[in-house]
């Protein structure tokens, strides 16, 4: 059955902001054969619906490094094709994945021009399919941190202007909220988020830290390892996260000596580090990212860890205590009671009702933490 996506996709590649436009400023043989062939295929409705699975082929055709003069106009029709097919389109994309690996292991990889090229299309991919990715990434991709994430990770490299960077951004982290509990695509995710940080400068920063702050409520090593790395390239240029970064490196720093094994001296000593005045120095989402590390640790098979963590956010219970009960609101700083709410509620209370499925230990302080909230 016909839908407003297909009529949207025959003006596309018929007579709208597609084939036409192109054809009329791109002279390779490549790209003028393709139009030739395909403009009999897109005047009507039902012929675009008969065709889609034809169009997609032929454009796919086209990604070869022998047309690489017909690129740019293929790889945008691509991009103006999800846009207007937009659900519909998601069967090819695991196709379009491969074609792009496949055009940038074949000699694209060592063009700037094709690099870019890519980049701008597979970015307007993800941005016009980004809802439909999030709901189900998973079974649109067969193997997404192979592919998927083998395209970001390629381009992220050739990444140079803060405007193009904060895009690629705003494209990766919604794929890291899908990917919680999928280790090895976090890693990568958070590798390439690393490597692009520096040019995007810090107005990302906020949203960074609210993205990665879940992982460390549950996240192993690895992927925490990886998230110290992304603060630490965030505090470069932004001296808000320089403590924070600097505290969450120790938090999950690793014995010298024994390899594997955590440095619980140097972990003991950044959680005496913190206090009250701690919280009054940073913002929530600075602030979430040390709470989160403390919530794993309420869970640690360490004694000494787990009582180190609740005293942490006993601290900072008794700090949002201060701020709610002050008279004088201008001594409150950057705290005000909407986000001390949001993080009882939303952080501290959704932890307790999940440490009741835990060990008896476990749950005994967050009752105990509960308590003193009370």
């Amino acid at each position: 059955m016909a839908t407003p996506a297909d009529a949207r996709a025959i003006k596309s590649l018929n007579t709208g902001e597609g084939s036409k436009k192109f054809v009329e400023l791109n002279t390779a043989e490549d790209f003028i054969s393709f139009y030739q062939e395909m403009f009999p295929l897109v005047q009507t409705l039902p012929q675009i619906i008969l065709q889609k699975e034809l169009i997609v082929s032929k454009l796919l055709s086209r990604l070869q490094i022998k047309s690489r003069l017909s690129l740019e106009p293929i790889l945008r029709l691509v991009a103006t094709l999800s846009r207007d097919l937009l659900e519909d389109f998601l069967p090819f994309l695991q196709r379009i994945v491969n074609a792009i690996v496949f055009l940038l292991k074949n000699g694209g990889d060592k063009d700037p021009d094709i690099i870019k090229q890519i980049f701008m299309s597979w970015s307007y991919i993800m941005m016009f399919l980004q809802k439909y990715l999030i709901k189900d990434v998973i079974h649109v991709l067969k193997h997404p941190a192979d592919n998927e994430l083998f395209v970001f990770k390629l381009l992220s490299k050739y990444i140079t202007e803060p405007l193009t960077d904060k895009k690629f951004v705003d494209i990766l982290l919604p794929l890291l909220a899908k990917r919680l509990r999928n280790s090895d695509s976090c890693v990568v995710i958070l590798q390439i988020l690393q490597s692009v940080v520096e040019v995007v400068g810090s107005e990302n920063n906020s949203k960074i830290l609210s993205s990665v702050s879940p992982l460390l409520t549950f996240a192993g090593l690895d992927v925490r390892k990886s998230i110290c790395d992304v603060l630490n390239a965030l505090a470069k240029d932004d001296s808000s996260v320089f403590v924070v970064a600097k505290l969450l490196n120790e938090m999950n720093a690793t014995s010298a000596m024994d390899i594997g094994s955590l440095d619980y001296d140097t972990i003991i000593g950044a959680y005496e580090k913190i206090n009250g005045e701690f919280f009054h120095t940073v913002g929530k989402e600075h602030a979430l990212i040390i709470l989160s590390q403390s919530a794993y640790d309420m869970s640690s098979e360490e004694l000494i860890l787990r009582q180190s963590a609740y005293r942490l956010l006993l601290c900072f219970v008794e700090f949002a205590s201060e701020i709610v009960e002050l008279k004088d609101k201008s001594d409150q700083g950057c705290w005000t009671e909407a986000p001390i709410q949001h993080i009882v509620t939303s952080f501290l209370l959704k932890h307790m009702g999940n440490a009741m499925n835990r060990e008896t230990s476990v749950q005994k302080l967050w009752i105990d933490l509960l308590r003193e909230m009370v």
